[in-house]
């Protein structure tokens, strides 16, 4: 049996109601102060504290915050300010409807997660090998997309013949010491003979994307627009690498049909929920912004979920809604600040 809260002599207040309003996202003293309300009509603050027995220090602001969430609404008076519960089919049927739609956010939130982490090996992104079977085994079971391979590699026509399988490109070339290179999906493989022995190592995409961007970030930067599309500016930065490329090894299975991509360039550093202190890529699709790191972290959030873009010195500063509270997010552009905020908050407007 569930015991009850004693506010005055003509007042006791259910601890199982309070505890059932605290479940849809209501504070405990908001709870009591509701409670109170609906009890008492319009009423004062004072006797709203006193029938609530939430301390008068307190009670405006409590008061305040249930104004805010639509369940009590202020009363002016000859007598002063007086407040009145909403019916509670009203709020608490609202406050219901309104945590099923986080729940159903945050559960899309998570499936784009889940997407951006598909295809990205967990295993550790270079693993060196001497044992000649275990390297074939993996290879066999691997998916590529490219091969170069030396003939007087002593495992050159079991690699051939292996790779020839998985309806790759496979070239032929000759080095002072023999080599291969294979090029996959996931991982690569290096493998070099000398002195009759085999010197193999496997890398991860993640390298493989690390050492592209800092090669790509030594050629000079070179901004263009290439189109327009309903009073967008769309933007990407020529180097050696396609945008198409470049958002591919990001975000494996990336599908341009069914989400835009709108702006791809550096910034300088960013902090807060996504923290880096050298330069990271930036794209803006039409629901999406994602930063990725040289270290092969990326931060992807919906851009439904930004409340509040603010720009000052060549920072945007973002505030995203989240299960509990927000989270912030700072970007430090000296050259897109200004595109990245102008960009976000005309796709926000749109929707």
């Amino acid at each position: 049996m569930k015991s009850k809260v004693r506010c005055c002599d003509s007042m006791q207040i259910s601890e199982q109601l309070v505890e059932g309003l605290t479940k849809i996202g209501l504070q405990k003293y908001q709870a009591q102060v509701y409670i109170a309300s609906l009890v008492l009509g319009e009423a004062s603050a004072y006797l709203i504290a006193k029938e609530s027995n939430v301390p008068r220090s307190k009670v405006y602001e409590v008061l305040d915050g249930l104004v805010e969430l639509g369940f009590i609404a202020k009363v002016p008076s000859d007598k002063g300010m007086l407040f009145k519960a909403l019916p509670p089919e009203d709020t608490i049927d609202n406050a219901i409807i309104s945590i099923v739609n986080t729940i159903d956010s945050v559960k899309k939130e998570i499936e784009v997660l889940k997407e951006d982490q598909k295809g990205k090996s967990s295993d550790p992104p270079i693993v060196i090998f001497s044992n000649t079977s275990s390297l074939m085994d993996m290879i066999k079971d691997g998916a590529f997309l490219e091969a170069w391979i030396d003939n007087n590699l002593a495992i050159a026509m079991d690699l051939r013949k292996a790779i020839s399988k998985k309806k790759c490109d496979i070239h032929t070339i000759t080095s002072t010491f023999p080599l291969s290179f294979i090029l996959g999906s996931e991982d690569s493989y290096f493998i070099r003979g000398r002195n009759g022995s085999l010197f193999m190592i496997r890398f991860s995409n993640n390298i493989i994307q690390q050492i592209l961007g800092l090669v790509e970030k030594t050629k000079p930067e070179i901004k263009e627009e290439i189109t327009r599309e309903s009073g967008v500016r769309i933007l990407r930065e020529t180097a050696i690498m396609s945008l198409d490329d470049k958002i591919r090894l990001v975000i494996p299975g990336f599908d341009w049909k069914t989400e835009k991509v709108l702006f791809w360039g550096y910034i300088d550093t960013s902090a807060g929920a996504f923290k880096s202190i050298t330069p990271c890529d930036c794209f803006i699709t039409d629901t999406r912004i994602l930063i990725s790191s040289d270290d092969g972290r990326v931060f992807a959030r919906a851009i439904k979920f930004i409340k509040k873009i603010y720009l000052a010195n060549n920072q945007v500063n973002i505030t995203f809604s989240r299960v509990g509270g927000t989270e912030q997010l700072a970007i430090k552009s000296i050259s897109y600040a200004k595109i990245i905020d102008n960009l976000l908050g005309f796709i926000l407007k749109r929707k």
